[in-house]
């Protein structure tokens, strides 16, 4: 079969159009053909972007095009020229960007889009005469739609870390709180150890002192001063306690004295006329202490005095302080009754005091050891270690809240 080839609206000789079919007389008749058997070479049309149009502000195309931000309404119109048939030519075209797929425009010449977020397009056209191929000389516009101020990347990392801050502003609101509370706590709990292990204790001893002098002034007439005495002693030690409990200052007491001045003064007023013999033995070169670790040395052997005093009903108490060039060693012995500590026949009080006498010893980095059996006595060692510098500073980056022991 001949294939007849025709120009875009061109006809050979003799061709007649007629209801959309083309008609051709012969001497034997006419042939009618239908166009849709044909084969039109038709020429490429060349799509051309004509005008853009930015919130219904025309854009100038010959310089590189850049929108405003905020920008909402895009008019974009093209054309491509056919002076033969220009109703029989369609358009597609393409935002890259935007559109996954090329849009169907028909013979429309205008391309409208809405509410582009900010970024870089395309824009693509291609043209071509109904049911022909469609062109490769396509018509292309890049430009950018420049965002807003809360469109930047700038912006959303500045957003960003406010949020984060903030999330860390309250974090460390709550951390503080609980740090807060437990803060009360630990005071709490300080307070009552302080008032156990040093008020309570002088208080007791103004108590046996007083009922002593009142007990001589018809026995022993002349015993009753001395009774006095070491109860005035005693209230004036207590009052420093007293007031280094509330303020959490060093007892001025403790101040002026070195350890074994401290620990002979304390034992002396604690024991007299309470037991028939105190032996305090030290050896060795003193440290120079801080008034902070001298206090809880000081409260761990009045603790342990009062407890054989009290419960131990010890005659006998023998004190023994030596400094090694590593080391400080406190023992605390009597000749009381003794208890088991396995079996938890200690009294209540003296259940709470050994729990502080725990307490101040890991807060002085020492070691401390109880032993006792049931009619020999008791025995309270302290072992406090001196620390290099090194040791030190591993200490404090581990975060080990210890007293300091030496200056």
């Amino acid at each position: 079969m001949k294939t007849l080839e025709l120009n875009t609206g061109t006809q050979p000789n003799g061709w007649r159009a007629r209801d959309g079919r083309l008609w051709f007389p012969t001497t034997k008749g006419v042939v009618v053909v239908d166009p849709a058997h044909l084969s039109f070479n038709a020429h490429q049309l060349p799509a051309h972007i004509e005008e853009m149009f930015a919130d219904e502000v025309r854009v100038n195309l010959a310089e590189s095009v850049r929108l405003a931000p905020g920008t909402r309404r895009l008019e974009i119109r093209y054309t491509a020229p056919n002076l033969s048939s220009p109703e029989r030519t369609q358009f597609r075209y393409r935002l890259e960007g935007f559109d996954e797929q090329w849009v169907a425009g028909g013979s429309q010449r205008v391309a409208n889009y809405t509410n582009l977020s900010p970024g870089h397009y395309t824009f693509r056209v291609g043209a071509r005469v109904e049911t022909g191929k469609w062109s490769d000389k396509e018509a292309t516009l890049g430009f950018d739609l420049r965002p807003q101020f809360y469109q930047t990347s700038w912006f959303r990392l500045l957003c960003g870390l406010a949020g984060l801050s903030l999330l860390w502003a309250m974090y460390r609101l709550r951390v503080n709180w609980l740090h807060a509370r437990a803060a009360v706590l630990e005071e709490r709990q300080r307070i009552a150890r302080e008032i156990h292990d040093s008020l309570a204790q002088g208080l007791s001893g103004i108590v046996f002192q007083t009922e002593a002098a009142l007990m001589s002034m018809t026995r022993a007439p002349n015993m009753t001063s001395t009774h006095l005495v070491s109860a005035r002693d005693l209230a004036k030690t207590s009052l420093d306690d007293a007031r280094y409990s509330v303020w959490n200052l060093s007892p001025p007491v403790l101040d002026q004295k070195n350890l074994k001045e401290s620990l002979s003064s304390m034992a002396r007023q604690l024991a007299r006329g309470r037991v028939e013999e105190l032996d305090f033995h030290s050896s060795g070169t003193g440290w120079n202490m801080r008034p902070e670790a001298k206090h809880h040395v000081v409260l761990i052997a009045q603790e342990a005095i009062s407890n054989a005093i009290q419960h131990g009903h010890a005659k006998t108490i023998w004190i023994d302080l030596t400094y090694a060039a590593d080391s400080m060693r406190l023992s605390v012995s009597d000749d009381g009754i003794g208890f088991v500590p396995d079996r938890g026949v200690q009294q209540p009080a003296r259940g709470y005091g050994m729990r502080n006498m725990h307490h101040r010893a890991e807060r002085l980095g020492a070691s401390l050891d109880v032993t006792s059996e049931q009619g020999k006595g008791t025995q309270v060692s302290l072992c406090i270690p001196r620390l290099g510098t090194f040791a030190k500073l591993w200490r404090r980056i581990c975060g080990k809240g210890i007293a300091r022991v030496d200056g």
